[in-house]
């Protein structure tokens, strides 16, 4: 095995675009906010929470490739594996994808860290897909606005207040202000680590049960595990 992460540790696949790019920029936008206005702060803090959810997925894709023993057919395409987890961007995509492998979504998360998981990537999905906070109510014969359909971001700040990240409100629209707040940011990229580092804390208590190839894996993912640790203590570049 040591030979076999050897050869792994000095390749490309030690340097994923989430660790490479997307975890970098995530400390660069948390440091930026500072020193812009506050209607920058909160498009800085809605790439905070899209980009949190670009890290956590590649480390999900990261865990499940662990458990695929080739990553391409026999042509040099992708594994039709490969291609579903390309595909899945819910919470039960993943549960799907985990049994596949023969593994558990609950061996890695309790209910609430899955919870958040599935909260992470409903917000992504509707900030990558442009949603609009609103829709008009038009009169079903004159076509004049009677009102606002309730927000499609609505249950979003539900799920923020239940974690006692918002405070409860007697407004039916969302506040926005607070939606996009640094307090939000943080806690979606605060939990997005937690995830991952609980994640490959149970991976890593796992390994002498594995197979030499995902014994391989693991190590591999152990050095990028390093790699976002050191990131995250670096002193920002002037």
């Amino acid at each position: 095995m040591e030979k076999k992460a050897k050869k792994l540790s000095g390749g490309f696949l030690t340097n994923p675009i989430y660790v490479q790019i997307i975890y970098p920029l995530l400390l660069w936008l948390t440091r930026q906010r500072d020193s812009v206005s506050r209607a920058d702060r909160m498009s800085i803090n809605g790439g905070i929470i899209l980009y949190s959810a670009i890290f956590l997925e590649g480390f999900l894709e990261d865990i499940l490739c662990t458990f695929i023993s080739n990553y391409a057919d026999s042509a040099g395409g992708k594994t039709a594996a490969l291609t579903d987890i390309e595909k899945t961007s819910s919470l039960q995509g993943y549960k799907a994808l985990f049994r596949g492998f023969g593994l558990q979504l609950g061996d890695f998360l309790n209910g609430g860290e899955q919870e958040d998981l599935d909260f992470i990537f409903r917000y992504r999905n509707l900030l990558a897909h442009g949603q609009r906070d609103s829709y008009i109510i038009y009169h079903g014969e004159d076509f004049r606005p009677t009102g606002i359909a309730g927000s499609v971001y609505a249950d979003i700040e539900k799920f923020l207040i239940k974690r006692r990240v918002l405070k409860k409100k007697g407004s039916v629209q969302p506040n926005h202000t607070e939606l996009f707040s640094d307090k939000v940011a943080d806690w979606v990229f605060a939990q997005t680590t937690a995830i991952v580092g609980r994640m490959f804390k149970v991976l890593e208590q796992r390994l002498p049960y594995y197979q030499m190839s995902q014994q391989a894996n693991v190590f591999r993912l152990s050095q990028l595990m390093q790699v976002i640790g050191a990131r995250a203590t670096q002193e920002p570049q002037k």
